[in-house]
């Protein structure tokens, strides 16, 4: 999976075994679920943003 591969959020998906991570069972499938989209914001941040520890962020979304 990656970008420019359609059905990532399709019900079933064929992916390498080495692109899976098991879910703790601590971890509902709710919280789990929230990962990706979650990577997706740290990533962003890591990128683009120039923050240092002490500095007041906002952050807003849907």
């Amino acid at each position: 999976m990656g970008h420019g591969v359609y059905g990532a959020f399709t019900r079933y998906a064929s992916v390498r075994s080495d692109q899976l991570f098991a879910v703790p069972p601590n971890v509902s499938m709710e919280h789990a679920a929230l990962t990706e989209p979650l990577s997706v914001a740290v990533h962003v941040v890591e990128e683009i943003a120039n923050f240092r520890l002490g500095d007041t962020v906002l952050l807003s979304g849907a």
